[in-house]
């Protein structure tokens, strides 16, 4: 366990966006699931959270 916080202090903090996503922008990502550019995303979580969630 202590390696484990130990490790967890030495993450890189995160990147992210100064900004949350706007509805423009989460309608984009939307609207893109929705064509046949994403055919090949079945059963994936798309983030559309500017970085916030990535590790």
């Amino acid at each position: 366990m202590k390696q484990w916080v130990k490790g967890w202090r030495n993450w890189p903090p995160r990147r992210r966006l100064a900004a949350p996503a706007t509805p423009d922008e989460i309608a984009e990502a939307i609207v893109f699931l929705a064509t046949d550019r994403a055919s090949f995303i079945h059963g994936a979580r798309l983030a559309v959270d500017g970085g916030r969630t990535a590790v």
